[in-house]
């Protein structure tokens, strides 16, 4: 009925045949729920550690992760969460503590975090995903 994957995706060789027999392991109808680093923050974040020898990582971002499920999900939700990571290129500017406080003083801290994740700008991409049957 459901599938919880959290944190798997990334430490998976061949992403397209893992997401198969996640759909293949699900009765027609039956939920996915998955949880992956996001490519594009991990990027741009110094406190990343670098790759271990042998080691697995493949980040995905949103579109790439948008794409791996299309083939055998109709997807219900794709968000983010875990904004403020990253401080490297472009987030430097959106996850600056001056401006986000200058911010503040406007929109509610709760909204502007709300609107990163909406624009997958946080740590964690998450999906909710249905088995098509």
């Amino acid at each position: 009925d459901v599938i919880v994957t959290m944190e798997v995706l990334t430490h998976v060789a061949d992403q397209p045949a893992f997401v198969s027999k996640l759909a293949n392991t699900l009765k027609p109808g039956g939920l996915l729920m998955l949880a992956t680093q996001n490519r594009f923050v991990l990027e741009r974040s110094s406190e990343v550690a670098p790759q271990a020898p042998g080691q697995i990582r493949r980040w995905v971002d949103h579109r790439e992760l948008r794409s791996l499920l299309a083939a055998d999900f109709n997807i219900i939700e794709l968000s983010s969460v875990f904004p403020n990571w990253g401080h490297k290129g472009i987030l430097r500017v959106v996850n600056s503590p001056k401006l986000n406080a200058l911010c503040a003083n406007v929109v509610a801290r709760s909204t502007l975090d709300a609107l990163k994740e909406r624009f997958f700008l946080g740590h964690t991409l998450m999906a909710l995903a249905r088995r098509r049957s």
